[in-house]
């Protein structure tokens, strides 16, 4: 409504009266500081409402009650950091960004809601959030990291906002061995094989790798405790994982194992020679 006059007092008396008694300056009402919470709300202030022409003195004097919201607090999100399975050496990778729920939200009994983006200005607005968050393909870079932005908010609508980041490691580079490894047979179809030789081949003697040898390939892929060597085995083909030492990513190939056969000796005939002096010796 036009004609009318607003004021803000600290003070009800001071507001029934329109004296100065807890009157907020104009000043101070663009900016005004009060300490807060929902369940602790700060003394009302009062809103005086009176004609601005002069006709009338009647004044309306109605409670004006600030609350003060808790903005979520995020704190340092980790780096989420996965090997390049899938597709490698695209770079590129499906995340399940909510799994960082629990970092972002520190407070989940407050029933804050957890969103993620590709871009700051977009958390920070609201919008384009990221749709599928369960299954995010990262984007491919060079580095093979991707900023992601999460946006925690409340339900009184507070929100803050922050950033990790998505980290692609690639997979060993091996080399599956053109040859088979080779050893003399102990026992009949088998030897014993040196299974520390296999590494250097199949890392090219790189180092910060490791390799551990299995029987089957769902052992390799599922780690564990390997072979020992040196290793008992007939002919057959094993599988080598090799692990990345600082990123833990793993590579597997095959190796060939291949029992070379003892010679056989038939039975031989005595020699045979007469003693001319009968000294023994012939």
């Amino acid at each position: 409504q036009t004609g009318l006059t607003v004021t803000y007092y600290t003070s009800q008396a001071g507001a029934l009266s329109g004296s100065n008694v807890g009157l907020i300056t104009a000043a101070e009402a663009v900016s005004y500081y009060t300490e807060s919470t929902p369940v602790t709300p700060a003394e009302p202030l009062y809103i005086r409402v009176v004609s601005s022409t002069g006709a009338t003195n009647c004044a309306t004097v109605v409670p004006l009650q600030l609350i003060v919201h808790p903005t979520p607090v995020i704190p340092v999100i980790t780096d989420f950091v996965q090997c390049d399975y899938i597709n490698s050496p695209d770079g590129t990778e499906l995340f399940d960004l909510t799994t960082k729920d629990i970092e972002a939200d520190v407070n989940p009994e407050l029933n804050n809601t957890v969103t993620y983006y590709t871009t700051q200005a977009d958390a920070v607005a609201g919008v384009n959030a990221i749709q599928t968050p369960t299954a995010y393909p990262s984007e491919t870079a060079a580095n093979g990291e991707q900023t992601v932005y999460v946006r925690v908010e409340s339900t009184f609508g507070c929100f803050r906002t922050s950033s990790f980041t998505l980290v692609v490691n690639p997979l060993p580079v091996i080399i599956t061995p053109a040859d088979p490894f080779l050893a003399c047979e102990e026992t009949p179809g088998q030897a014993l094989f040196d299974l520390d030789a296999i590494e250097p081949v199949v890392t090219g003697g790189a180092a910060g790798f490791t390799a551990s040898y299995y029987a089957t390939e769902a052992a390799a892929i599922a780690g564990g405790t390997g072979l020992v060597t040196p290793y008992l085995s007939p002919n057959a083909t094993i599988y080598v994982r090799v692990i990345n030492d600082l990123t833990g990513c793993a590579s597997i190939t095959t190796a060939e194992l291949q029992v070379l056969p003892a010679p056989i000796a038939p039975v031989v005939p005595a020699l045979e020679e007469c003693d001319a002096n009968n000294d023994q010796v012939a």
